[in-house]
């Protein structure tokens, strides 16, 4: 037999449901490009099961000048998509990001990162990726960058 609820903690029950489809319903990931020298590619997340920054990498920040782009090199080039709040950074031709909880990073610098594995037929849904395809280097990969690391 399946106890009744009193009303008022049915009602709480169905606000409680409301409220989680009405935050589902509004959030979405997404990719935008912000700036255009250096442009940068920036993240908004939603929380999902695999997005723990559970992974680090590190090489050189490099700028690619016919795409505008910053990226990785270690072992090849990594296209890296930044945290939301990242801002271009521009001083005397030389090309950076300002990343929060962090600060700058200059192009030529050595970085150290952790970042979240995101699978390729995820992101490609992201709203925005269309404008971030043009920055994929040739090796095809895209690190999704959670913080920099000291």
């Amino acid at each position: 037999m399946i106890p009744a609820l009193r009303p008022a903690r049915a009602l709480r029950c169905v606000v409680l449901l409301a409220s989680a489809a009405a935050l589902v319903a509004c959030s979405a990931d997404e990719i935008t490009v912000v700036d255009d020298d250096p442009r940068l590619i920036v993240h908004a997340f939603d929380s999902h099961d695999f997005l723990r920054p559970d992974h680090s990498i590190g090489g050189s920040l490099r700028y690619n000048a016919d795409t505008g782009c910053m990226f990785l090199m270690d072992r090849g080039a990594k296209l890296l998509i930044w945290p939301e709040g990242t801002t271009p950074v521009l001083t005397d031709g030389e090309r950076g990001v300002e990343v929060p909880d962090y600060g700058i990073a200059m192009q030529r610098d050595d970085i150290r990162l952790s970042y979240y594995s995101v699978p390729e037929d995820y992101y490609v849904d992201f709203d925005g990726w269309e404008a971030a395809e043009s920055c994929v280097p040739g090796s095809g990969d895209v690190v999704f960058v959670s913080q920099l690391l000291d």
